[in-house]
């Protein structure tokens, strides 16, 4: 009895809140989205301060997310699209491949841009969701990004939840797979994040269940497979989660923002202990239809919280946008900025200007019932935020913002409900004269090796607006020069990441990796601004590792002790999902793995060229040279090294 006392103390410590709604005021939540759909959605609008509206031929989308990211590394951004068509009509997935943008001047003397753009297919094979959220990262360190996508097929109630994860194939943006991971699908959000420091990025989900149960569920990424960890965290739903490390400790800590199944308002910061276990670092009031961000607003180097959404009151909803100020990772108090209150949208922590101070992008439904909607932009100054611009408003909104046109500041692209209750895909692009220089690289690089983990230390980049405290950082990491195998961070041709985004490692200037197996590892740095302009990556380094009780055991000379060549496959068979295929060498040299059909015809080489010792790993998604999915059947993994072999069979289960 005393256990059951002490876990319900507990719970109402985290999740509890100063004002909870009872059912009658979340049905005036839900009646006021519904009178908003039915009712004229106006929006004010001035000329904002640098964007231009984009001429486009992009498809009109709303419900569900997009995406800038170059997904065929060619070095333009691309819009990826996950949304509906129309209020009732039916979901859509576009990737809209970039092909350059150009500045004209009007009749009346004002400038616009035109947006050339080519339809390249979308993330099939299977059918589109809409109510979507989208995250990406590589989950299978193949040094390309793969998608996870929440939402739903159904255009009417019960709104079936649905969740699918795409791996990318090809790495040339329109070659997916669909897999199907043991996730219980929600309607809510999805966010990837490496909560064990093993390098890989592991998955949270919050929502909805299709019982209308609120959930939150955290899936440990073993080797491409998604597990099911215990976890201390409040089920949520109606809401978001965002992971940042809010004390600079090295591991990465979760907010969450959202509404229980019970009807409480959840608004924390949780604090990752290992294995599952957070602790509490903040309990504020929350709110449904929200959404979380975090950036560096003051350049101390700890991440702020940035939260929007709203609350029911009696007489209509009462939405809200609020910072809360970061104190060493130990207290976040409400910093009293006057932001409008929006909901049913997003707002987003971004250098806009290019002056190296956070500003605030908000979009969504403003006050009085939401009968207006909203996309402003407040300006940055360190230490407060100006209200500088609007641009028509939408709801509900979506936003992604990315470098489209190459010149070192983010433009807008926008879906969501326009003023006429049709749907509105609009692009903005930045017309900011500031220029923005890059941060330097990282220096110094150095690596102490325990056993299997190793820490990772370098000297902070400088940058020339953005305070050298608020820099993020890319971590990457691989068994071989500019390897992604075992933290990954996929780059296109000219050597700036696919996605922009904060750095994996976010504030720290060092970071562990753990699960580490003997062998030899490269790995580099490169810093990120506020505007999400990176450095160039540092000069690689190099460490190796030698006492790991999960790789061979230690020669006398101190180098890995593998005495012969090893190959191995896992899972085998395997079918929708990859095969990783293990090899260990007794020193440095040539390598040549390859995969042969059972006539002896080549069909895939996952890996061609020099490697140092100890232990690889590659991973093989069952494809061809080309790309194409190879039948059913066995095939044979052979592997060739200084005049040696092995070889290992294989079998395809679709």
């Amino acid at each position: 009895m005393q256990h059951v006392v002490r876990q319900h103390i507990t719970r109402e410590r985290v999740i509890g809140q100063q004002t909870k709604p009872n059912r009658l005021q979340l049905r005036i939540v839900l009646a006021a989205l519904l009178v908003l759909l039915s009712t004229p959605i106006w929006s004010f609008a001035q000329e904002p301060f640098t964007y231009l509206w984009t001429d486009e031929n992009i498809e009109a989308a709303a419900f569900g997310a997009l995406s800038w990211l170059d997904l065929d590394g060619d070095g333009d951004q691309d819009l990826v699209l996950l949304a509906g068509s129309d209020v009732l009509g039916p979901a859509v997935t576009r990737i809209v491949e970039n092909k350059g943008i150009s500045i004209l001047q009007r009749d009346d003397g004002r400038r616009m841009a035109l947006l050339r753009t080519e339809d390249i297919g979308g993330l099939e094979p299977s059918s589109p969701l809409w109510l979507s959220r989208v995250d990406w990262t590589d989950y299978d360190r193949d040094g390309r990004l793969d998608a996870v996508v929440s939402g739903t097929d159904d255009l009417t109630a019960p709104f079936t939840p649905a969740l699918r994860l795409y791996r990318n194939d090809r790495g040339d943006g329109v070659a997916f797979s669909e897999i199907t991971p043991s996730v219980a699908a929600v309607h809510g959000d999805v966010e990837w994040g490496d909560v064990d420091n093993d390098g890989d990025d592991d998955l949270l989900v919050i929502g909805t269940t299709a019982d209308g149960s609120a959930k939150t569920s955290l899936f440990r990424n073993e080797g491409g497979s998604l597990v099911e960890m215990t976890t201390t965290l409040p089920d949520i739903g109606f809401g978001s989660a965002a992971w940042s490390d809010v004390d600079n400790d090295g591991i990465l800590d979760v907010a969450l923002c959202g509404v229980t199944t019970a009807g409480s308002y959840v608004l924390g910061v949780f604090r990752n202990e290992g294995g599952g276990s957070f602790s509490v670092v903040f309990n504020g009031t929350g709110g449904t239809y929200c959404t979380i961000d975090w950036g560096d607003y003051d350049g101390d180097g700890y991440d702020d919280l940035l939260a929007m959404g709203t609350r029911a009151a009696p007489m209509e909803m009462a939405p809200f946008t609020t910072v809360y100020r970061n104190s060493d990772g130990a207290r976040f108090d409400d910093a009293g900025f006057d932001l409008i209150g929006l909901a049913a949208g997003e707002a987003r922590f971004l250098d806009l200007g290019s002056d190296g101070f956070l500003d605030i992008i908000i979009a969504g439904g403003s006050n009085q019932a939401l009968r207006r909607s909203l996309l402003t932009v407040y300006s940055g100054n360190g230490t407060g935020f100006r209200r500088v611009g609007n641009l028509p408003g939408i709801f509900p909104a979506a936003l992604s913002l990315g470098d489209i046109d190459r010149d070192g500041d983010l433009d807008i692209a926008a879906i969501g409900l326009g003023q006429d209750q049709q749907a509105s895909t609009t692009v903005y692009l930045n017309g900011s004269l500031l220029v923005n220089t890059e941060p330097s690289a990282p220096t110094e690089l150095a690596a102490t090796v325990d056993g299997g983990s190793a820490l990772l230390t370098w000297q902070g980049a400088s940058d020339e607006t953005t305070p050298d405290a608020s820099l993020t950082y890319n971590l990457r990491i691989g068994t071989e020069s500019r390897g992604n195998d075992v933290m990954s961070v996929p780059v296109s041709i000219d050597g700036r990441p696919i996605l922009s985004s904060r750095g994996n490692v976010v504030h720290n200037t060092s970071w562990r990796i753990d699960g580490l197996s003997n062998g030899t590892y490269f790995w580099s740095v490169q810093a990120v601004d506020n505007s999400l302009a990176t450095s160039p990556f540092s000069s690689e380094a190099t460490f190796q590792v030698t006492a790991s009780s999960g790789g061979k055991p230690v020669g006398n000379d101190g180098s890995p002790g593998i005495e012969t060549l090893a190959l191995a496959a896992f899972p085998n068979p395997f079918g929708h999902s990859s095969a990783s295929i293990s090899f260990s060498l007794p020193e440095a040299g040539l390598v040549d793995l390859a995969v042969y059909d059972v006539i002896g015809r080549r069909v895939a080489r996952p890996v061609s060229g020099w490697r140092g010792p100890g232990k690889h790993v590659a991973a093989w998604h069952g494809v061809d040279a080309a790309g194409n999915q190879l039948a059913s059947g066995l095939y044979i993994v052979r592997l060739a090294f200084e005049g040696q072999d092995r070889t290992e069979t294989i079998v395809i289960r679709r």
